[in-house]
């Protein structure tokens, strides 16, 4: 691993002859312009959000395109003419929410477990303050 953000440059021109990126197309580098917290809470940068209106959709889909781009450039930069790059990740149908099924169920119930934990956290770190 090196510092910095993976949808930029990280590592110098040619320096890898072999890279995976794995399951980093999820993610965005940051909420889409005009988007608060009130339409997406910050923590819904996974890109298998589902149930926004159609223009916070679209500005994800922005979002996520421009990061995809400087993602792909900044890899394609770093690694040597002729390397090898393996992109790894998951995708659901059109139509399929991922709160639907069996792996968005669990991600839903652990993530509603940490949120819960992170309030009493917060709460018991108010009291004794």
């Amino acid at each position: 691993g090196v510092p910095g953000s993976l949808f930029g440059r990280v590592l110098p021109k040619h320096s890898f002859h072999i890279g995976v990126i794995s399951y980093a197309f999820h993610f965005t580098s940051k909420n889409p312009q005009g988007i608060t917290d009130r339409d997406s809470p910050q923590w819904n940068r996974d890109m298998h959000c589902t149930g926004f209106n159609e223009a916070v959709k679209k500005a994800y889909l922005d979002q996520y395109s421009a990061d995809t781009k400087n993602l792909l450039d900044a890899r394609a930069k770093e690694l040597v003419p002729g390397g090898l790059m393996l992109l790894l990740g998951s995708g659901l149908r059109d139509g399929v929410k991922m709160s639907e099924t069996a792996k968005g169920m669990v991600m839903d119930f652990i993530g509603a477990s940490l949120n819960d934990l992170a309030q009493q956290v917060h709460i018991y770190s108010f009291i004794l303050n």
